[in-house]
Formats: structure tokens, C-alpha cells, sequence
């Protein structure tokens, strides 16, 4: 009983407080590139939100072995500012709101430029073909712009096909001398018919054939992150599938205004294009 009485009295005067929730991030990335943000508490989280350079998004958080854990993809898209960014996790449990900040270096990059010429049409579409990219651009921005609480993201990621990359993220080209948006993803080679695997688990958001991109995949990764499986010769999926990691989407092609068959492999993170190789390092 006067153990009992002590310990209560020890409470009072020295009230127990749950543990801080910690978080990791990169103290520097690149433009273009990826990283990945982990929350970790050993007090129960009711929820978690992530903020970063005037974007965000909600948690997913999970119960483990050693208390409770939130992973994140984000990432610098190509038109961001250099120099010092915050990263911001708030996080709700028992104590409240925790607002947690981590100072994250955003290091320039050189990309390459390509110079080509190639057939006026491939340069100048037709009225009609821009209407109807504008058309098919809406329905994409709604697959990049929603977030989904869902988290499907694992390490290890999968390589979508095994070719080489024949153009990389952030290549500058030049059309008959006329300069053309940066690319936003990454060519890898393959051959007419190669089966194309899902870079990681994901619910199928979009498939269509679309005038830039011939037949497509957008698979929702959850959390804001989309990636993306252009120039398909053949869709294996519908809208509303859930796949696993490595699980065959497509085949390679050679659809919409392409030359030849290569896989164009993309990733998005809240909206912005990110070079997916690292993460595959």
C-alpha cells in the first residue's frame, strides 16, 4: 500500500510525458530527385500529415515492433528553387499536435541537351491533336493531384524492364532548332512485346490511349506518388486493379508520337516528375 502511494505521489510530482516522435531526411538532394522521409514514435500516433515546398499530404501510419512508423516518397521537381527547404511532419496523439521540422539542402543540377531533327509533325500538331492532348492532360492532373491515405510503397522497388536507359530524366531537346519541355521520365530500351512490371504495389488510377503517350498506365502508389508506363504496345490491367510489385502491366511498344519500341518509365511525387532511378539504386 505505501508502495503503491509512493509511486503515485511520484507521478504527480514528475508527470510521465510520451517520447518525441523523431524524423529522417536527407541533409541534401538534387533537383529532380527523389528521397525518402521515415517518422518514427514510441507513443501511439493517431494520424500524421507531411508538408513540403507548398505541398503535402496525409500518412499513413502503422503499428510495429518497436512502436509506430510512417514512410514517405517525396521529392524536387525540375522548376524548384534551390537552396534551404523545410520539411514539416505534424503529427496527433495523446500530447496533441507535434509539428516536426527538418532543414533539407536543395543542390542544383546540370541535365543534358539533345539536338535533333525530325518531321515537321512530330514538331507542330494539328489543331485537333492539341485539343485533344488538352483533353486527355485533364484526366491525367486528376490521377496526379489526388491523394490517397493508402500505402502501398516497399522497398525493395522493381526495375519496370532491364534495358539500358537510352534517354535520361531532365534531358533538354531541341526539335529543328525549337526547344521542348525537359523529359519527365526515363527511356529504357526494350523490345516490341517485352513484358513491363509495376515498379511497386499501387491500385491502377488511369489506362488509355492518349495522342502523346499512346497506350498508358497510371498506378496510385498512395500518398501522392504516381508512377507512370508510357508507349505500351498492350494495357494488362483495368482501372481499379490492385497489383503487386513487379506484376506485369503492359508490354513494351512502340504507341503515340514515338519512333521506335522503348518503355518511357515515369514517377511523380505531389505533382512533381522525379527521376525513379534512384530509388531503384
Amino acid at each position: 500500500m505505501i508502495i503503491r502511494l509512493l509511486a503515485a505521489c511520484f507521478l504527480m510530482i514528475f508527470p510521465v510525458t510520451a517520447l518525441a516522435a523523431t524524423l529522417e531526411a536527407p541533409d541534401a538532394v538534387g533537383v529532380g530527385q527523389p528521397f525518402q522521409v521515415r517518422l518514427t514514435s514510441e507513443a501511439p500516433l493517431d494520424g500524421a500529415s507531411l508538408e513540403w515546398m507548398g505541398r503535402g499530404t496525409d500518412l499513413a501510419v502503422f503499428h510495429t515492433r518497436d512502436g509506430y512508423e510512417a514512410v514517405a516518397v517525396v521529392g524536387v521537381g525540375l522548376d524548384d528553387p534551390t537552396g534551404d527547404a523545410v520539411l514539416v511532419v505534424k503529427t496527433v496523439g495523446a500530447e496533441g499536435v507535434q509539428r516536426l521540422e527538418r532543414a533539407v539542402s536543395v543542390e542544383p543540377r546540370d541535365f543534358p541537351v539533345q539536338k535533333l531533327t525530325v518531321a515537321p509533325k512530330y514538331v507542330t500538331p494539328s489543331k485537333e491533336a492539341l485539343e485533344r492532348h488538352r483533353k486527355e492532360k485533364g484526366r491525367i492532373l486528376e490521377v496526379l493531384h489526388a491523394r490517397t491515405r493508402a500505402q502501398y510503397l516497399k522497398r525493395p522497388f522493381v526495375r519496370p524492364v532491364s534495358g539500358i536507359v537510352t534517354s535520361a530524366f531532365g534531358l533538354r531537346r531541341v526539335f529543328n532548332g525549337e526547344p521542348r519541355n525537359p523529359h519527365k521520365g526515363v527511356d529504357l530500351r526494350g523490345k516490341e512485346g517485352t513484358p513491363v512490371k509495376a515498379f511497386a504495389a499501387g491500385k491502377v488510377a488511369l489506362t488509355g490511349n492518349f495522342y502523346f503517350a499512346g497506350n498508358c498506365v497510371y498506378l496510385d502508389h498512395g500518398q501522392g506518388v504516381v508512377s507512370v508506363y508510357v508507349h505500351l504496345s498492350s494495357i494488362d490491367v483495368r482501372r481499379g486493379d490492385v497489383v503487386r510489385a513487379g506484376q506485369v502491366v503492359g508490354r513494351v511498344g512502340a504507341t503515340g508520337r514515338v519512333t521506335a519500341a522503348h518503355l518511357h518509365f515515369g514517377l511523380y511525387v505531389l505533382d512533381r516528375a522525379v527521376d525513379p532511378l534512384p530509388l531503384l539504386d
